[in-house]
């Protein structure tokens, strides 16, 4: 199927829009309460609620991870992954869970050859995101899916 030939309408030249003109009309529009043409409403809902964990002697402050999030840390952080891969699971999980400042205090106890801050430590945050995550009643719902027999 032959591409259509566009040439004319980009050799045209563009219609000049009298914009403080729009504005008002889309100001009215909106007072009315009338949807804007050719958008999308996004509901804020504010930022995601922020849960305290107290392990390896620190609080750490982090987001309930999606099912998504602790599906693809479970497959990647498998034993027939490879190394590299269980490393990134983790500290892909831990980025898309922590918040900002938790992740920064976690890689500051990693820097910190005084912090005593390893693997040990480590887990214990992921553990305990996890655990959280699965006390939820979301996860304790029944899920919908076949089922082994």
């Amino acid at each position: 199927m032959p591409a259509p030939d566009t040439t004319a309408a980009f050799n045209s030249e563009a219609s000049a829009v009298d914009k403080d003109a729009e504005i008002a009309r889309l100001k009215a529009q909106l007072e009315e309460g009338k949807p804007l043409e050719g958008t999308i409403e996004v509901a804020d809902n504010g930022p995601a609620e922020a849960w305290t964990l107290n392990a390896a002697g620190r609080d750490w402050r982090y987001h309930l991870p999606t099912e998504g999030q602790m599906m693809l840390f479970g497959m990647s952080s498998a034993r027939r992954a490879s190394g590299q891969r269980r490393i990134n699971a983790i500290y892909n999980f831990l980025d898309a869970t922590l918040t900002d400042e938790s992740y920064s205090q976690l890689e500051d106890c990693i820097n910190d050859p005084d912090a005593k801050f390893g693997v040990e430590e480590m887990m214990a945050v992921i553990t305990g995101i996890i655990e959280a995550a699965n006390d939820t009643p979301a996860a304790k719902a029944p899920k919908n899916g076949p089922t082994l027999q």
